[in-house]
């Protein structure tokens, strides 16, 4: 101002520039030290922007309208999905906390499993439910000394996109993918037309029998193999636990129902006080059986649409 800078000029002044909890105070010259002294917690690193600029502002910030910019979120899948899922989230915003609820670990004896993966092909539908499934299944066929021409005589079925894009890594295409996530998009994609057919589901062998219940009474030969198994956890850490008794965590994913269920054992009350961010109508079904109410769910059981969701 002494230089003749007009006392009206606007002024941006921008702490944590480009992080997830970027802050901005907007004032002007004549106000810059009252604006800082009344936000004793806005301190540097910060930079400050000067000029008739800054009134393009709102209509030019692609940066903090993101929907969910400076949102926590807890990530809860495995670690390899769940760290393809905080990069959406990031994507969008958020401050993410990968702390997956339970470890994927393979099958303590691989005898019985690796006689079902030899006769896969002789199967009119491999089932896939998850992408931990499709890792474990095909990480076995190459152990085994086979490929994907072993599966020639059998159709695929991916539930979900992200499972289908797994099996796609494998330089195979689904013939069919239920986008309704979990085992009654399964049923109700075969139940009409799968009398006399042979169907293997590689599955969580802890997880629900649904699809293999109703397939089996609409006259399916069904079996499963069980590639992978789900260890859960029995707390979580210290360091997380601090987010929830200071009410810092302000989301939690839910990409399926095992893992919805884990989590909220592990919140405890604090399930109803956080927003769910739930992959299907199945999963949101279940949370509201919990009691909770905060939740919004996938239009489509992908990643990309679940961090699109807007709190």
């Amino acid at each position: 101002m002494e230089a003749g800078k007009p006392a009206s000029t606007p002024v941006a002044l921008i702490r944590r520039c480009s992080w997830h909890d970027q802050e901005t105070l907007l004032c002007d010259l004549s106000t810059v030290v009252s604006t800082l002294a009344a936000s004793p917690n806005f301190t540097p690193p910060m930079i400050s922007i000067v000029g008739e600029v800054i009134r393009m502002s709102k209509s030019m910030d692609w940066f903090s309208v993101r929907p969910w910019f400076g949102k926590r979120v807890w990530v809860t899948s495995p670690q390899a999905t769940g760290n393809l899922l905080a990069k959406k989230l990031d994507e969008q915003g958020a401050i993410t906390v990968v702390e997956p609820v339970m470890t994927i670990q393979p099958p303590d004896d691989w005898t019985p499993i690796d006689a079902m993966i030899l006769e896969s092909g002789h199967f009119d539908w491999i089932v896939f439910s998850s992408v931990y499934g499709v890792d474990g299944f095909f990480a076995r066929l190459k152990t085994l000394g086979k490929d994907g021409r072993l599966l020639a005589g059998a159709k695929l079925a991916a539930v979900g996109s992200a499972t289908a894009n797994a099996i796609a890594m494998h330089s195979m295409v689904c013939d069919v993918v239920p986008q309704t996530q979990g085992a009654e998009g399964i049923a109700n994609l075969f139940e009409q037309n799968c009398r006399g057919k042979r169907f293997l589901l590689v599955r969580n062998p802890t997880g629900e029998t649904i699809a293999m219940d109703r397939l089996h009474l609409a006259g399916a030969e069904v079996q499963s193999v069980p590639t992978y198994y789900q260890v859960l956890k029995s707390e979580l850490p210290c360091s997380f636990q601090i987010l929830l008794d200071t009410d810092q965590l302000d989301a939690v994913t839910a990409t399926s129902k095992n893992i919805a269920k884990q989590a909220m054992e592990l919140l405890g009350p604090s399930k109803t006080k956080v927003t769910w961010l739930s992959l299907s109508p199945a999963i949101s079904d279940l949370l509201r059986q919990h009691g909770c109410e905060k939740i919004l769910t996938a239009p489509e059981p992908s990643f990309e649409q679940l961090a699109l969701l807007k709190c």
